[in-house]
């Protein structure tokens, strides 16, 4: 139980006050104690926490403790492909962005997230939360948090980015999965997700994860057709003091 709760070093940086993290997925009133010594130690402003949604006994105890629900948090997963084996890409749309691409990505970015839990909490200033997604995709660029931005181009301009973040030789997490608003419904999103599982499948990787929110169904949709299966469903609790 020693690290049932964390201090988010990037987090408390960014938004100018102490953030934790509950980093057990269950609750019960002895480590709603241990945290509570934490939070009061460490001067902590927001606590989250991630819960078990099959775990009744957490839910309600993190209700009983005055933590409110945001989000529900759903992982997919997908196993590549074998055929894309020593398959190598030939579109020249597709590339790794760098860092002349971030004011043009950042522009693409806009409004995209706004399913997200952090506009779903009126305590987040809303600026500072697309300025949140902005930074991540900067730092994506410069492999600083996610370890790569790839990009898919018209008329060599960006209208569709992926972060990439590595967690061993196997598996791969997509961070920020975007198409800009003026280019959605034309296949853009299609185009890219091939191309990365076939940048992936050259790099050895055999599973790709992604997360999304449980009120974006459009996100669903379109990771479900690209054959993501769902792997596991989370919900995301925040409690201000």
């Amino acid at each position: 139980l020693f690290n049932i709760i964390v201090l988010l070093k990037w987090d408390t940086e960014f938004w100018g006050y102490p953030v934790s993290l509950i980093t057990t997925r269950i609750l019960s009133d002895s480590i709603i104690y241990r945290t509570n010594l934490f939070i009061k130690k460490n001067k902590i402003k927001l606590t989250q926490y991630l819960c078990n949604c099959h775990d009744n006994y957490s839910v309600d105890c993190a209700e009983k403790y005055n933590y409110k629900f945001k989000d529900i948090r759903l992982t997919f997963k997908k196993v590549l492909n074998l055929n894309l084996l020593g398959k190598k890409s030939s579109d020249s749309k597709f590339r790794k962005a760098t860092i002349e691409d971030f004011k043009v990505l950042k522009k693409l970015s806009v409004s995209i997230y706004k399913n997200s839990r952090y506009y779903f909490d009126f305590n987040f200033n809303l600026k500072k939360v697309q300025d949140f997604y902005d930074q991540w995709l900067y730092k994506a660029i410069n492999n600083s948090y996610d370890n790569e931005c790839l990009i898919y181009c018209v008329k060599k301009k960006p209208v569709s980015y992926c972060t990439l973040r590595y967690i061993d030789n196997e598996t791969a997490i997509i961070g920020l999965f975007g198409v800009g608003k003026k280019y959605s419904g034309k296949g853009y999103g299609k185009k890219l997700m091939n191309e990365v599982a076939i940048f992936l499948k050259a790099k050895r990787f055999k599973k790709i994860v992604v997360v999304t929110q449980g009120r974006n169904l459009k996100a669903q949709r379109f990771y479900q057709k690209e054959g993501f299966l769902i792997d596991n469903t989370e919900l995301w609790y925040h409690k201000w003091i």
